[in-house]
């Protein structure tokens, strides 16, 4: 079959978003390392790119080969831990100029790969981490706490969540589940979602249900994270 001019971007930017949004909606860090500029010869052109997981595997894309791309993990990984993203500069090089290079520069922006391209590539490597959550459960009615606590949410730009099946807010959560009785379990928790992360739930119910409103809420936060 023979595609179109027009339609193989198309496919591909599909397929990367495709893959973006699945790592979003599992809230799972990766990071997305694009190439920007390249000089002399080399394989990898402007524009290519690779999605790395926080596992350091490439899940999506190329930049023109195992070599520079084996290279990028370690770079990808570290921007993951910092929240920060850095341009970095790699040299396509023999063997002996590669070890030589690196030996001399030991900078952490510049990386010398073993191949016979003789060009160099400029990469830049963002990290995308899940947004902080914080996650409310109410009990109808209002609350000064509650709706302080979705005010300080907002302002820290934390992915607001509200559980109530009848609150009264002065300020709108990002999403609001009414439905009475809600399963907490059926919130998806990963490594991301723990006290460092900012992922918290917290009830307040009156005295004979309190018991069973707390309960719930262990169950659906991990150990890490804190309970109020």
């Amino acid at each position: 079959m023979r595609w179109e001019a027009s339609t193989v971007p198309r496919l591909k930017h599909t397929e990367f978003a495709r893959i973006l949004n699945s790592l979003v909606g599992r809230r799972e860090p990766f990071a997305v390392a694009t190439v920007v500029r390249t000089e002399g010869s080399s394989l990898g052109k402007p524009g290519f790119k690779v999605i790395i997981s926080k596992e350091g595997e490439t899940v999506y894309g190329s930049l023109g080969g195992v070599c520079p791309e084996s290279a990028i993990v370690s770079t990808a990984q570290g921007t993951m831990k910092t929240g920060q993203p850095k341009t970095v500069r790699v040299f396509l090089e023999s063997v002996e100029k590669a070890v030589e290079g690196t030996v001399v520069s030991q900078s952490e922006d510049e990386i010398h790969v073993e191949t016979n391209c003789g060009g160099t590539m400029e990469v830049y490597v963002e990290p995308y981490l899940p947004q902080h959550r914080m996650i409310l459960v109410g009990q109808g009615g209002k609350d000064d706490v509650e709706d302080a606590l979705v005010k300080m949410g907002k302002t820290l730009d934390f992915e607001v969540i509200v559980v109530d099946h009848s609150p009264v807010l002065s300020e709108e959560p990002d999403q609001l589940i009414k439905e009475m009785d809600y399963d907490l379990s059926r919130f998806k928790f990963g490594e991301s979602d723990s006290s460092s992360s900012g992922s918290w739930a917290c009830s307040r119910a009156d005295r004979g249900s309190r018991t069973t409103s707390k309960r719930s809420a262990r169950r659906a936060t991990p150990r890490s994270s804190s309970s109020r």
